[in-house]
């Protein structure tokens, strides 16, 4: 199985936050704010584990597994911002 949270209730826990940090992001240039919750959520829940596998250790932070997860997805979003560019 897999634990999970209402995806609606996590958005508004983040509302604020998020807000700013999309302001920002828009506001000045070479900001970038990745949204995990579009790759560790579907339309209605966000999950904490997966096939057995804990995403967090701890209500905030991914864990090794998380971060193994998201890897792909993150390692594209930096790509198409054009972040890894930067480095070479």
């Amino acid at each position: 199985g897999c634990k999970k949270t209402k995806r609606s209730f996590l958005e508004k826990q983040n509302k604020y936050i998020n807000e700013a940090l999309y302001n920002l992001e828009k506001s000045v240039p070479n900001i970038y704010v990745y949204n995990s919750f579009d790759h560790l959520c579907d339309d209605k829940f966000c999950y904490t584990s997966l096939k057995g596998k804990n995403l967090y250790n701890d209500d905030n932070h991914l864990s090794k597994d998380g971060t193994d997860f998201i890897y792909p997805n993150f390692k594209e979003f930096l790509k198409s911002s054009g972040i890894l560019d930067l480095v070479n």
